[in-house]
């Protein structure tokens, strides 16, 4: 998944190299594909945890100060406790649906070209060694920078628009596939608010809700690592190598996904503390947590797929296939569930998980039987030429 405000697509902002690490570790530039390095399936498990690490610190960090103010909504001693946690929730899932999913999925067209790019590896070698001097002597000018816009003519505008259809074809479909799942979250939340004591059934859900969304930011650090390793593969005309990037990514997250599950489901009585402090709500989110612990399994196989798909620039087919997982199965179980069955808050996510079940074995499907890995590597290197 793809969903909380606090997300940014790390990929244009974090090195993808270490200064001090030799570019070979990342990528090797084969002629062909019969040509291919020998796959390392432990080099490739470092690799991604180097990854992973800072960008899962930097989006854990930057989701904290919302998550934190939640948690002091939820105890400021006033009979309308709830309400404000339902509404700093509530607030904060608008915010993500009308502003955050559009910049964040046009962005995620950069997911795929700078990451490709990079792999591709077109520049000089010599030119790369060059540029750094040439940037820090470029320094002494920055005084001048006003100058130069003094005497700036305007824009090149064929020159600044040659490369807009490409990014739109893949920033698009990005976008109505990050928009499109955070807009089920936004139809669970209206949901919740017309069952039967709406106000338990908001707070208990808006607990899930933050828990969820702290969890993922490991998943979607995970995402973002096999995203740049899948790239930058593919960009390096390695599609066996991308290959054994998605599988280990993929299994890393199946081991680090079973270990969150098991803590959830046994600190889902301690948890809503944290929100909460009335026992009603508390013991219903319990509830909803010890539901949803074992569907995590799914929530990071999925989170992770994602991520590989918009490494691979398969933008188009993710949002199609989150389309159909969410509307046509998620939301309609999730209805039937909560509402028919009388299950609550946890027959909504139940449904919901439903839904990521869905998306997951679609996926699975898409990248299993009907991918070509040297197909895609074309793809990218036609890509990367435009």
């Amino acid at each position: 998944m793809t969903r909380p405000s606090q997300v940014h697509d790390s990929n244009e902002r974090q090195p993808l190299l270490h200064a001090k690490q030799k570019l070979e570790t990342y990528v090797t530039v084969p002629d062909s594909h019969e040509s291919e390095p020998g796959l390392d399936v432990y080099q490739e498990l470092r690799t991604l945890l180097s990854l992973v690490y800072p960008v899962v610190m930097t989006m854990v960090l930057e989701f904290l100060p919302g998550f934190t103010g939640i948690i002091l909504a939820g105890h400021i001693k006033s009979p309308f406790t709830q309400q404000y946690v339902d509404a700093a929730t509530l607030s904060t899932m608008f915010m993500n649906i009308t502003a955050n999913s559009v910049g964040l999925g046009l962005a995620s067209a950069l997911d795929t070209l700078c990451s490709q790019a990079y792999g591709a590896q077109r520049l000089d070698p010599d030119v790369a060694r060059l540029s750094q001097s040439f940037s820090r002597w470029l320094v002494l000018g920055i005084p001048f920078v006003v100058v130069y816009e003094l005497w700036w003519r305007g824009w090149d505008l064929k020159k600044a628009c040659a490369h807009v259809g490409l990014f739109l074809r893949l920033g698009v479909p990005g976008m109505l596939m990050i928009t499109m799942e955070w807009s089920a979250y936004e139809l669970l939340t209206l949901m919740a608010g017309v069952l039967p004591n709406a106000v338990v059934a908001v707070s208990a859900h808006a607990v899930q809700v933050n828990v969820n969304n702290l969890l993922y930011m490991v998943f979607a650090g995970l995402a973002v690592a096999a995203n740049i390793r899948v790239g930058n593969c593919l960009g390096a005309n390695s599609p066996k190598q991308a290959r054994l990037a998605c599988m280990v990514a993929l299994t890393l997250s199946l081991g680090i996904s079973l270990m969150i599950a098991v803590t959830l489901f046994t600190m889902r009585g301690n948890i809503p503390k944290l929100f909460l402090g009335d026992r009603e709500s508390i013991e219903q989110a319990a509830s909803v947590l010890a539901v949803w612990a074992p569907l995590e399994l799914l929530d990071g196989q999925n989170t992770v797929l994602l991520g590989v798909f918009r490494g691979a620039g398969e933008q188009k087919v993710a949002a199609t296939v989150n389309a159909v997982a969410y509307y046509v199965f998620g939301i309609p179980t999730a209805a039937v569930l909560g509402f028919y069955f009388v299950l609550g808050v946890e027959g909504l996510w139940l449904g919901f998980g439903f839904g990521i079940f869905i998306s997951a074995a679609l996926l699975y499907y898409m990248m299993l039987r009907c991918w070509s890995w040297e197909t895609v590597a074309d793809n990218a290197q036609k890509r990367t030429e435009e």
